[in-house]
């Protein structure tokens, strides 16, 4: 490894994105950052996407791609880990965009800490169809996008040691790696936006059953290493995927968890106010809020709620 200036290598899988691949390419290969390799992993695409592939590869040294025959995103990433050189990657999905600045910003505090932290994690923003800024995540931790991956600068041997992206994940399985990987890293949080995320993917709707089964797979194999709040901040998302679902069954029983865990917190009458009530049907949510309402008005006890 070039102590001064180690090799990064971009991980990007893509599908049929050929309308914005371009856009991503160039915020890549135009980094300040100049020693990098780009691997491209193209996920069976049937539009245009191997053309424009063909002509960076033609064009720049340090670009490659490879065909996956419609595997998955997971499997994608997976290959092109393994296909890097780079001593460290860093992920992008085909249709975001890279500040120009990203690799030289995320390289220096591993730089100037002596190669001690071995996991970057940035901040990122939201971009409009029109190119505007709609948000800025400069938090460091929360539950729902810690998994971007777009936002993590990571040592390549890591990667490999923690085993890779779990392809039997059905959803979230940057989160389930995450969670694998922290108990090895030395990470550091930097509140510097580093990539564009386009709005459509962060809106786009996600199947709800693939999304149930990741959560309750996330939460057996990782509920023990997670906080307080971050698993219960699971829970309620699995409360409210039921209830899109209509299945008040189900619900009820991720309900009474919370419940029995004691998040007995003001907070909870905010969330179930404003990301579940309008879900609920009016009966149910009366039913709820009125046994709620006792954990609220006494938070030194620890009043298991049940819902009959």
């Amino acid at each position: 490894m070039n102590n001064k200036n180690p090799l990064v290598s971009f991980v990007i899988p893509t599908h049929n994105r050929a309308n914005v691949l371009r856009d991503c390419l160039e915020s890549v290969v135009n980094q300040t950052y100049k020693n990098i390799e780009v691997v491209v992993v193209n996920d069976n695409s049937t539009d245009s996407t191997l053309e424009i592939l063909e002509e960076y590869q033609n064009t720049y040294d340090f670009f490659k791609f490879f065909n996956n025959d419609g595997k998955g995103v997971c499997a994608a990433r997976n290959l092109g880990i393994r296909m890097a050189k780079g001593d460290y990657i860093a992920f992008m999905d085909d249709d975001d965009i890279c500040e120009l600045f990203r690799i030289e910003a995320q390289m220096e505090p591993i730089l100037n800490s002596g190669f001690k932290f071995n996991f970057i994690i940035s901040s990122f923003s939201i971009f409009s169809k029109t190119g505007q800024t709609i948000k800025v995540y400069n938090y460091l931790l929360k539950t729902d996008s810690v998994g971007y991956t777009v936002r993590w600068l990571i040592k390549r041997d890591l990667l490999l040691e923690a085993g890779l992206f779990d392809t039997a994940q059905p959803n979230i399985e940057e989160v389930e790696l995450f969670f694998r990987l922290k108990e090895k890293s030395q990470i550091y949080f930097s509140p510097v936006p580093v990539v564009k995320v386009r709005e459509s993917q962060v809106s786009l709707t996600k199947d709800n059953d693939k999304m149930i089964k990741g959560i309750q797979r996330l939460l057996e194999l990782h509920s023990d290493k997670m906080g307080w709040y971050e698993k219960n901040s699971w829970l309620i998302n699995l409360c409210k995927k039921y209830i899109e679902q209509q299945n008040y069954e189900n619900f009820k029983i991720y309900y009474e968890q919370l419940a029995k865990d004691h998040f007995r917190l003001n907070r909870y009458a905010v969330v179930l106010s404003y990301k579940i009530k309008s879900m609920l049907p009016a009966r149910i949510y009366d039913r709820i809020y009125s046994k709620l309402e006792g954990l609220i008005n006494n938070r030194n006890k620890a009043y298991p709620v049940k819902i009959d």
